[in-house]
């Protein structure tokens, strides 16, 4: 492929998937050999003209050259040149100085560049995660960091000083009544053992170790005999929704 070629397929991109440092290397020595070949046409030339005018001048310089006739009146015509005068003759002749101009087309082939830098890349967990790391500190996270869960134990503190059914013995958990419900993905309701004191205020409410917030995250209704426990939103399979209520 000539240069013209390779010029023309870049300028119509041909190709999409050229190669483009050979390519560039393909270029720079075409450009190159053709420098050459024409500048070994010009010196061609020049030297076939300066043998024309070696020979021609030689001509004309031949006569002067010629020997004395001989004694016999020999008139010179077989003279042969001696390597002397072969130098004379050369000596001269001017020769004209001739430039030789070589372009040279540099490749530069860059490496790529390596780095030890760091890119740090956040990591963000899900509540429900956070919730599980949490639960197995083991007493280590004291429940006075924890938001609202001071003020919510003093509520539930006059809660339980000014209900008048408080009932205590037999062997039983008193007015106290503990709960556990599994998550499945799709229930949302659950129904509580008993009804719940202080019309359904007296319940302390988890969800996977998580405390959750009376009317923000569930609801209770009073039933005859029992409560019924709505959430807000739907637990996920295996996990757990727990706590404790005073019933009435």
């Amino acid at each position: 492929m000539s240069l013209k070629d390779s010029l023309k397929r870049i300028k119509e991109k041909e190709n999409t998937n050229i190669d483009w440092r050979v390519l560039a290397e393909d270029i720079a020595e075409k450009m190159i050999n053709e420098k050459l070949i024409e500048f070994q046409k010009k010196t061609d030339l020049l030297v076939k003209e300066l043998r024309g005018e070696i020979v021609e001048f030689t001509n004309e310089l031949l006569p002067s050259l010629k020997g004395k006739p001989g004694p016999k009146g020999d008139s010179g015509d077989n003279y042969v040149l001696t390597t002397m005068d072969k130098l004379e003759i050369a000596k001269s002749i001017k020769v004209p100085i001739i430039e030789k101009i070589v372009e040279k087309t540099e490749v530069i082939r860059e490496q790529p560049m390596v780095t030890n830098e760091i890119v740090e890349t956040a990591k963000y967990e899900t509540p429900i995660q956070i919730a599980d790391k949490l639960n197995t500190l083991e007493e280590k996270v004291e429940w006075k960091v924890i938001k609202g869960l001071t003020k919510m134990f003093a509520g539930l503190s006059r809660e339980i000083k000014s209900t008048k059914q408080v009932k205590v013995g037999g062997g039983g958990m008193g007015n106290i009544v503990l709960f556990s419900f599994n998550g499945d993905g799709s229930t949302t309701s659950f129904t509580l053992s008993a009804q719940v004191a202080q019309n359904g205020n007296a319940i302390l409410v988890h969800y996977n170790g998580q405390y959750q917030h009376r009317t923000v995250h569930f609801t209770v209704t009073n039933n005859s005999a029992d409560a019924t426990l709505a959430l807000t939103f739907t637990p996920q399979a295996e996990t757990t929704v727990e706590g404790w209520f005073v019933r009435t």
